[in-house]
C-alpha cells in the first residue's frame, strides 16, 4: 500500500481537499460554460452543457479520481514526480517532465489573472462603471495575494476548506433552482446530446471544445496534490461534493440561457439582485483560494525542479515546521505577479483571457498520461491511451485559440522549458568535465610546501571517484591541507523522501588519495581521506549541518560545529574540441549559473564556516583539466 493510502482520512483533510485540490476547477463556472455559450449560440446550450458535464466525468472522474491517483511515487504525485518514478535519467521523461512542469508554471500566471478578473466583473451587474475599473481593482487583489505569500499557507489554510465548502454549495444551489425551472435541461446527462452540438455546429467544433475544455482545468492539481491530502480525501470530495455540484452549476446556467438567450454573463443572471453584491463577494475568495493553490504549486514544482538539479538553484524559504513542502521560493513569486498584472492589462477582460487559457493544462494533461503510458503493460495502457486520444483532441482544440491569445501561453511555457533543457544538458557536461578531471588528479603544478592543519573540511563535489579539482584548487590557493577530508556529494534519489537511517552513505577510499598520500597523514582509526554521499528525497532541502552530525555520528573524526564546508564557485567554459551545439548549451548554462543562488544562500550557511572557492572547468567533447579562476 502506497503512502497515499495511508492513514484514515477525515473532515479536516476532507476540507483541506476542497481548499487546496478543487479551489481551480470550482472558478471555472464563473466563465467556461460563458464562453461554450458564445461560440455554440443559445439554442444548443443544452449540448454545451452535456459536453461539459461528460467531460468532468471522463476526464475528472475516470481517468483522474479513478486511474492516475493509483500512480503515486512514494505518496507523491505531480509530473515532476511522475518523471522521477518513471526514470528521470531517460532525455525522453526529462524533456516530458520539464515542459508539463514549465506548463503548469504558465498556468499559474493565468490562473490568477482570468479567476479574479471573471469574478470582480461581476460587479457590473451592480455597479456598472466597474467595467472600467475592473482591471485596477483585481490588480491590487493580486498584489495583495502576492504580497502575502512569504507568510506561507499553514495558518491561511484552515480557512480555505470552509469558504470552498460554502462556495461549492451555493453553486450547487444556486443551479438547482434555475435548472427546476427549465427542467428540459436534464437531457444533457445524455452524451447523445453533446455529440449532436459539434455535428450540428463543425464550423465551431474547436471553439466549442476550446471552451469545454475550460470546465477541467485545474485537473491536474487532483494529481499534484496528491502528497499533500490523501487519495480518499480527494476521491471522497470529488464524488459527493464537487462533481454534484458543477453538475447542477452548469445545468443552471444552460436553463437561464435557455430562458433568457441574450445574457451576458450566465453566472451571475441565476442570481437574485439582492444575492449580486454577496455572489461577487463570496466568488472572489473563492478565486483568491484558488489562486493560492496554483501559486503554492508553483512554488512545489520549484522546489522539485531545483532538487532534481532541473533548474538553476533559487534561494527556498520553508513556510512551515510541521507541514511538508510548503515553500516559498521569492524570485518565482515576483515573476507569477509580474506575469499576472501584465496578462490582465493586457487582455483587459476574462472572456479575451479564456483564448490563452486552457493551453498551458492541456499541454501538461497529455504529458502526464503519455509519461503514465511507460509505467504501464496490461490492459490499462490501452485505456491511457483512449485518455491521450481525448487529451489531444482537447489539445487541438486550445491550440484552435493560438493566434487569439494561446500563443501568450505557448512563449510563457516554451520560454521556461527551454531553460530547464539547457540547464539539464549543461549540468550533465558540466559533470562530465569534473569527473574528468578528477580522474586525472595530481598534485597542483607550483605548489612548493604543503601545511598539515588541524580539524577538518568538507568538500562539495559532483565526482564519486579520484581527486576532484575542488579539493586541488584549495591546496593551490591555501598551501595547506586539513587533517581530515571528506569528499561529499549530493545525491537527489527518484522518491520525495529519504529517512534519515538511509541518509549518508560511506563510500570506498582505496586509491581515491594516492596522489595526495604523501600529503595525508592517516592512522587506523582516520585514514585521512574520506568519502560520503547524502542522499535526499527530491522533496528535501538539504542540510549541511546536519550532514556534518551524521557524518560525526558514524565515526568520522569531525567536529561537526566548526568543520569547514568548501563548495566551488565554478566558471565553465566550451572546451575548443566542443561541438557547436555544446558551445551554444554551455553559454547558456553559464549566465544560468552566474545568476543562480550562491551555495551560502541555498544551504543556508551564513556563520562563516562555508568557503566558496571559484575554479574554471572546461566541458565538452574531452575536456582537458581546470584551472584556477581566484
Amino acid at each position: 500500500m502506497s503512502k497515499a493510502d495511508n492513514g484514515s482520512w477525515d473532515t479536516r483533510r476532507l476540507l483541506t481537499a476542497l481548499g487546496v485540490v478543487y479551489g481551480d476547477i470550482g472558478t471555472s463556472p464563473l466563465y467556461a460554460f460563458r464562453e461554450g455559450a458564445h461560440a455554440a449560440g443559445a439554442v444548443e446550450a443544452i449540448g454545451v452543457a452535456s459536453l461539459m458535464i461528460w467531460s468532468l466525468i471522463l476526464v475528472v472522474l475516470v481517468k483522474y479520481v479513478l486511474v492516475v491517483l493509483r500512480f503515486d511515487n512514494n505518496g507523491e504525485g505531480g509530473i515532476l514526480a511522475l518523471a522521477a518514478l518513471a526514470g528521470r535519467r531517460k532525455v525522453p521523461v526529462v524533456v516530458m517532465g520539464i515542459c508539463g512542469a514549465a506548463m503548469l508554471v504558465a498556468d499559474g500566471a493565468l490562473t490568477p489573472a482570468i479567476s479574479v478578473l471573471s469574478a470582480v466583473e461581476g460587479l457590473k451587474e451592480v455597479w456598472p462603471d466597474a467595467r472600467h475599473w475592473a482591471t485596477w481593482i483585481t490588480t491590487a487583489i493580486l498584489v495583495g495575494l502576492f504580497a502575502v505569500q512569504f507568510r506561507g499557507t499553514d495558518a491561511v489554510g484552515r480557512w480555505f476548506g470552509p469558504i470552498t465548502l460554502v462556495w461549492f454549495v451555493t453553486l450547487g444551489v444556486v443551479g438547482f433552482f434555475s435548472m427546476v425551472q427549465t427542467p428540459e435541461v436534464l437531457r444533457a446527462f445524455n452524451p447523445m446530446e453533446g455529440l449532436t452540438t459539434l455535428l450540428h455546429r463543425p464550423d465551431k467544433a474547436v471553439v466549442l471544445l476550446g471552451a469545454v475544455f475550460l470546465t477541467v482545468t485545474g485537473g491536474e492539481a487532483l494529481y499534484a496534490d496528491l502528497g499533500h491530502v490523501g487519495r480518499k480525501p480527494i476521491r471522497v470530495a470529488w464524488i459527493f461534493i464537487v462533481m454534484p455540484a458543477l453538475a447542477l452549476q452548469y445545468l443552471g446556467q444552460a436553463a437561464i440561457v435557455l430562458r433568457e438567450p441574450l445574457v451576458a454573463n450566465p453566472f451571475y443572471a441565476q442570481v437574485p439582485d439582492i444575492l449580486t453584491l454577496p455572489m461577487v463577494v463570496l466568488a472572489t475568495l473563492a478565486t483568491i483560494i484558488a489562486s493560492q493553490a496554483v501559486i503554492t504549486g508553483v512554488f512545489s514544482l520549484g522546489f522539485q525542479a531545483v532538487a532534481l538539479n532541473w533548474w538553476p538553484r533559487m534561494r527556498i524559504d520553508h513556510t512551515s515546521a510541521h507541514g511538508r513542502g510548503q515553500v516559498y521560493v521569492r524570485v518565482a513569486n515576483s515573476a507569477l505577479l509580474v506575469a499576472a498584472v501584465l496578462l490582465v492589462h493586457g487582455f483587459g477582460t476574462s472572456d479575451k483571457m479564456a483564448s490563452a487559457y486552457g493551453l498551458a493544462v492541456a499541454g501538461t494533461m497529455v504529458l502526464t498520461t503519455a509519461l503514465l503510458t511507460r509505467l504501464v503493460k496490461s490492459w490499462l495502457r490501452l485505456a491511457l491511451f483512449g485518455f491521450l486520444a481525448i487529451d489531444l483532441m482537447f489539445l487541438g482544440a486550445t491550440l484552435g485559440k493560438f493566434i487569439d491569445g494561446g500563443w501568450v501561453t505557448a512563449a510563457m511555457g516554451t520560454s521556461i522549458a527551454l531553460i530547464g533543457l539547457a540547464w539539464v544538458s549543461g549540468v550533465r557536461l558540466h559533470r562530465r568535465g569534473i569527473e574528468a578531471d578528477a580522474q586525472r588528479g595530481g598534485c597542483p603544478i607550483g605548489v612548493k610546501v604543503v601545511t598539515r592543519v588541524p580539524g577538518g573540511a568538507l568538500f562539495l563535489t559532483r565526482a564519486k571517484s579520484g581527486v576532484p579539482p575542488l579539493l586541488l584548487q584549495w591546496i593551490e590557493a591555501t598551501s595547506t591541507i586539513p587533517d581530515t577530508i571528506v569528499m561529499l556529494t549530493i545525491e537527489i534519489a527518484d522518491k520525495p523522501f529519504v529517512p534519515a537511517r538511509d541518509r549518508i552513505t560511506l563510500g570506498d577510499t582505496d586509491g581515491d588519495g594516492s596522489q595526495l598520500q604523501p600529503l595525508l597523514r592517516g592512522d587506523g582509526d582516520n585514514p585521512g581521506f574520506w568519502r560520503a554521499v547524502a542522499t535526499y528525497g527530491f522533496r528535501q532541502q538539504p542540510d549541511l549541518r546536519i550532514v556534518a552530525r551524521e557524518l560525526a555520528a558514524l565515526g568520522v573524526p569531525i567536529d561537526p560545529d566548526s568543520v569547514k564546508i568548501v563548495v566551488g564557485h565554478e566558471t565553465v567554459v566550451a572546451h575548443s574540441g566542443a561541438t557547436p551545439l555544446e558551445k551554444l548549451v554551455l553559454a547558456i548554462y553559464s549566465i544560468l549559473l552566474r545568476n543562480a543562488a550562491r551555495p551560502q544562500n541555498f544551504f543556508r550557511l551564513n556563520d562563516g564556516r562555508l568557503v566558496d572557492l571559484g575554479f574554471r572547468v572546461s566541458a565538452g567533447t574531452a575536456p582537458p583539466s581546470s584551472t584556477a579562476s581566484g
